[in-house]
């Protein structure tokens, strides 16, 4: 078997170990933790402090928009949003649509993020600078051109 995987290698001129997945999913494991543990104290996670802060930039927005704001699915963001609903940080309101929910960032949201900030701006800034200066925008734009070629052009 081993011999029969050595021989796809060989052949495609691509090693698995030097995978897209593995290596983006190994960072944003190791990312996500880092902004977990830093935000614990400020009782937020490093998603729910990514929820927050889109709201808090974009105002009032739809589920589909927030997710889209924050690269997750449409059908993951209620369940992101429950417990900061049921903490009192993001409120719920009808839209103008009776089937549309808009969902804000309340005063109480805004206090746990500007609490949370601090601690989020240490671990970024430590990375930031551990990339040294210039390569953060270089990063973005190789990860944007990641997402745009796994983007299925309208038809």
């Amino acid at each position: 078997m081993k011999a029969e995987l050595e021989k796809l290698i060989k052949e495609s001129g691509l090693d698995p170990t030097c995978c897209v997945l593995r290596q983006i999913t190994r960072t944003s494991r190791m990312i996500v933790a880092a902004f977990d543990a830093a935000l614990c104290p400020a009782g937020l996670t490093a998603h729910q402090f990514t929820v927050l802060v889109a709201l808090a930039h974009s105002g009032p927005m739809n589920v589909n928009a927030l997710a889209a704001a924050v690269g997750m699915h449409p059908s993951t963001t209620p369940r992101m949003i429950a417990p900061l609903t049921r903490r009192g940080l993001v409120r719920i309101q009808q839209g103008a649509d009776r089937r549309e929910r808009l969902l804000s960032l309340t005063a109480k949201g805004n206090g746990s993020l500007l609490r949370a900030y601090p601690l989020w701006a240490e671990v970024q800034r430590g990375i930031l600078q551990h990339l040294g200066p210039g390569t953060w925008p270089a990063v973005t734009r190789s990860l944007g051109a990641i997402r745009a070629s796994l983007t299925k052009p309208a038809s």
